[in-house]
């Protein structure tokens, strides 16, 4: 094998990888979230165990967008083409929202509302997709700035794995606003808020804050770090 074709194979390689996993991840994410649903609507499930499986689900598809930012990280640092792993990411997320529909119509759940299911489906992927956008530009802001830096300690602050955490904000914060408008909405339609009910909004925050911001910024850096590690020790360092 031609040596210099060896990069490009194994960091092709490495991009049909992620995309394997991306599709693993919304492959687990979308059982339980189905399993959340049937755990909710059997009175005889358990309230924490439907709880629970909701939790895992939500933290299965922040993971499956960290995983996504990590992974552009990684490529964007090593000089790859970003082209075909956006694309990818774009596709695993599609084919996710996909399988919720069909998961929804072959389970008789959509009724007479197919239409404004894939609506709705549609903007999720194109919410998705514009932070995924807004994570690939703060990644290639950081790395011009790491390419500019002039010493060492200024260019430890724009490493990879810094720029595949803070890719992760815009989309946290993004989830955290929405909330916000959710609140406001809440406050404006109903009065006297029981205590019941400001410790569930109070909860909400914190959910959104440790599973988008903390959990996402923390598996996008590790994601990051295991690409990188595995695209160069296949020879695949630009």
């Amino acid at each position: 094998m031609n040596a210099a074709t060896q990069p490009k194979r194994s960091g092709g390689i490495a991009v049909l990888c992620v995309f394997a996993a991306l599709l693993l991840l919304a492959a687990v994410g979308r059982t339980v979230s189905y399993l959340s649903a049937a755990a909710a609507s059997d009175i005889a499930c358990p309230a924490w165990l439907a709880s629970l499986a909701d939790y895992g689900a939500e933290l299965i598809a922040a993971l499956r967008v960290a995983v996504s930012l990590g992974a552009l990280a990684a490529f964007a640092y090593q000089d790859r083409r970003m082209t075909l792993p956006v694309i990818l990411c774009l596709l695993a997320a599609f084919l996710d929202y996909a399988a919720r529909y069909v998961i929804d119509a072959v389970s008789g759940n959509l009724g007479d509302y197919g239409t404004i299911a894939v609506l709705w489906l549609l903007g999720e992927f194109l919410y998705e997709a514009v932070f995924l956008f807004a994570g690939l530009w703060v990644i290639l802001v950081l790395r011009k700035r790491y390419r500019a830096a002039e010493n060492p300690r200024k260019r430890a602050k724009y490493t990879a794995l810094h720029a595949a955490a803070y890719a992760v904000l815009p989309y946290a914060v993004s989830r955290i606003l929405a909330e916000i408008w959710y609140l406001v909405d809440f406050l404006l339609t109903y009065s006297g808020v029981t205590s019941t009910e400001i410790a569930s909004i109070v909860g909400s925050f914190l959910r959104i804050t440790v599973i988008y911001g903390a959990f996402g910024m923390l598996a996008s850096a590790a994601a990051c770090r295991v690409i990188g590690r595995s695209a160069r020790s296949a020879g695949g360092d630009a």
